[in-house]
Order: structure tokens, then C-alpha cells, then sequence
């Protein structure tokens, strides 16, 4: 059932006339299994090489699915484990890996997720056991040609999978909407942690294309800066929106600042810099509760 579901949102994302769809389907050559389809949304589509192409195993499993536009990979490429369950998430822009990829194991888990801009890594989340608190979560590093050199932050979850804690500092998208165009989100952040439990401090989010040639003091700069959304009186809970880029895998990028205070709240005592990132699925009215 998961298999025909996934099939259906790829189809019906390319298609607005289902009328006008036309399949080409590819058999192995030892006998009449599928071994791949491909569904365009019209003769033009099929002339200019716009697809969604779908590729099964010797038994009838679906192993991958993906979008291709002027013969060229967009948007989602998933793979598939033999049981049904997703392996991979990669996101294309004409050709180019962009976008949020995850690896789950067999049974479903996602074990390392990678924000990549243009072909680079950018963020590395990895999936880790906390031994000296007997609990489990993600492990967020920046990346430099391919190597995560520091850590970022931490996020720990209960065996239910809810954020309960991070030993470092990290932040939460909290909650994300589409508007009812579906043009624009909003979206809430939230801080977590105990490092910085003796401060006060104000969010600030920066929004905007990452710079990935610009990496100093482990930290990303911003090609251009799109908006600027902040707290006041010291919030730990802030409330921003954007429009939306469908040609950029709807995802949004942009850094976030803590501004950091003294204890009495007299002096600024530093700032400490984040990437951010979040994935808009335009599938879903309601993106994200947690």
C-alpha cells in the first residue's frame, strides 16, 4: 500500500489532466515483470522529456522513483528497500543534487540526514546513542569538503520520539503552515537546551540563499538576504514566513543568531551563529506538530 500511494503523489504532482497521461512500460528481458514505467502528461511532455519514471525488481518491487524534466532529475529521487520500506531521499535541481537527502535503515528509522546545496554538503545530522545520559538523538556538524569538523548541536528524543532535551544548544522548528495559495509558509522556532541556561538572550533569523564558497569561523554567510525576523524581551519562541520556491525543492535556508545577554541583562555577552534549514512539503496542509 505504501508502494501505491507514493506512486499516485508522483503522479499526480506532474499531471493536471489525468486524461492525457501516456505510459511507457519496460519489461525484463526473461519474461513480462516490469522493470521500469515511464508517465508523461502529454505528447509534448513525452517530446521535451518530462517523466516520472518508476523502476521495480525481478520481483515486482518498486526500488526507485523519481521526476525528470528536460531530461534532467528534479525534485524527489526515492529508493526503496525490498520490504517497501524508503532507503534514500534525494533531491534534484536540473541534474544537481539540492535539498535535504536521508537514509533510513530497513526497518524505517532514519539514521543521517545531509542539507546539500548546488552538489555540496552542507549539514550533517547523524544519528547517535548519548551513553553517558542513556538516551539517543542526532548529532548536527557543519561540513567542509565533505567532513564534518565540529559539533554544531545536539537534539535528544524519548522512545517516542519526542524532543525532550539537548546537552549543547540547538533550535526546533516547532510547527510550519502553508497558506492557503500555498505560495508562502509560516513557521514557528523554538530554542532547546541547557548551555546557555544562565543567559538571556533574543533570536535572530536571516533568511536567504546559503553562501556554501563562504565558510568562516564555522559558520556560513548569505549570498543575499531575503528577510530578518527577531525576538523581543528575550522569547525563546519565534514566528517567521516566506514564500515559497517550488524550482528550489521548496527548501528555505538562512542563518540563525542568538543574541546572547548577561545574566542581569545589562550586556551583550556574544552572539553564536546556526544554519538553518526546513523542507516544505506542499502535500500536507499542516506540515509539522510536535
Amino acid at each position: 500500500m505504501r508502494n501505491t500511494l507514493v506512486v499516485l503523489v508522483f503522479v499526480l504532482l506532474g499531471c493536471s489532466n489525468l486524461k492525457d497521461e501516456l505510459t511507457d512500460v519496460f519489461y525484463y528481458p526473461s519474461g513480462n515483470m516490469v522493470m521500469y514505467k515511464k508517465t508523461f502528461c502529454s505528447e509534448q511532455d513525452k517530446h521535451d522529456g518530462n517523466y516520472t519514471q518508476i523502476e521495480y525488481d525481478s520481483l515486482g518491487n518498486i526500488k526507485r522513483i523519481f521526476n525528470v524534466r528536460n531530461n534532467e532529475l528534479n525534485g524527489k529521487l526515492i529508493e526503496y528497500y525490498s520490504n517497501g520500506n524508503i532507503r534514500d531521499v534525494n533531491s534534484f535541481n536540473n541534474g544537481i543534487e539540492h535539498g535535504i537527502s536521508k537514509y533510513f535503515n530497513a526497518d524505517g528509522f532514519l539514521i543521517t540526514e545531509e542539507l546539500v546545496i548546488n552538489g555540496r554538503s552542507v549539514i550533517w545530522k547523524n544519528f547517535v546513542r548519548f551513553h553517558k545520559i542513556l538516551s539517543y538523538g542526532y548529532e548536527i556538524k557543519p561540513l567542509r569538503n565533505d567532513t564534518a569538523f565540529r559539533l554544531e548541536g545536539q537534539i535528544i528524543y524519548d522512545s517516542n520520539m519526542r524532543i525532550i532535551d539537548s546537552a549543547t544548544f540547538y533550535f526546533d522548528v516547532v510547527s510550519s503552515k502553508i497558506t492557503s495559495n500555498k505560495d508562502s509558509v509560516f513557521f514557528e522556532i523554538k530554542t532547546i537546551g541547557t548551555a546557555f541556561n544562565g543567559y538571556n538572550y533574543n533570536i535572530v533569523l536571516y533568511l536567504g540563499e546559503l553562501n556554501t564558497n563562504d565558510l568562516k569561523e564555522g559558520r556560513y554567510s548569505l549570498i543575499d538576504t531575503l528577510n530578518i525576523f527577531r525576538t523581543e524581551n528575550r522569547k525563546n519562541l519565534l514566528t517567521a514566513s516566506c514564500r515559497i520556491k517550488p524550482e528550489e525543492n521548496n527548501l528555505i535556508t538562512g542563518i540563525l543568531m542568538l543574541e546572547l545577554y548577561s545574566a542581569d541583562d545589562t550586556e551583550i555577552y556574544g552572539l553564536k551563529y546556526y544554519t538553518f534549514y526546513q523542507e516544505i512539503d506542499l502535500m500536507s496542509e499542516t506540515l509539522a506538530q510536535k
